[in-house]
């Protein structure tokens, strides 16, 4: 599928050249892991018995498709640093190991949170999802997670390192001047 994305220009931007489209096995091992990461977000659904069983689940659905967009988001961003730059070095190993850790780390707090919030917004929450001094840890919780996984075009390693480097990106933005 990524082969297919990249010989269609899936996310491409014509003022900087694509990298080869070869998978490296970071990259595999990172498309498994998010793969996994959305698995874990639709194992802990049961095979409904009832019909009110399945509109129980069936409530689930926007908590899981804005943990699936958040997902995807995360991945996108991680996909096109990979075809822009293409690094192979032990920081960008390392980041990208922590990325992945985080991801996994996080699928079940960002779908509690989403879950209970849509199950609060339909009337549905069980009246002890949450206690209201809970929620401040759960924002801090939830906030630490998502500022962590920071897009991988911030990451120093993707910055270049000389300007006449044919495959450079620009330099990061600077701050007001």
């Amino acid at each position: 599928m990524r082969r297919r994305l990249v010989r269609h220009g899936f996310g491409a931007d014509r003022a900087f050249r694509w990298r080869g489209g070869e998978i490296s096995r970071l990259e595999g091992l990172s498309d498994a892991v998010f793969a996994f990461a959305v698995t874990l977000l639709v194992v802990s659904l049961e095979v409904p018995e009832t019909f009110d069983e399945l509109l129980r689940v069936l409530r689930g659905f926007f908590a899981f498709a804005v943990c699936f967009g958040i997902l995807f988001w995360v991945w996108y961003d991680h996909y096109r640093f990979f075809r822009r730059y293409g690094l192979d070095d032990g920081v960008t190993t390392a980041l990208t190991g922590a990325l992945l850790f985080i991801v996994l780390f996080y699928v079940y707090p960002m779908k509690f949170l989403f879950s209970t919030l849509f199950d609060q917004l339909f009337g549905a929450a069980p009246a002890n999802a949450i206690q209201d001094r809970q929620v401040p840890l759960l924002m801090l919780v939830y906030g630490a997670g998502f500022i962590s996984r920071a897009s991988p075009s911030t990451w120093p390693s993707a910055w270049p390192r000389s300007p006449s480097s044919p495959s450079a990106a620009p330099a990061p933005p600077s701050g007001p001047a």
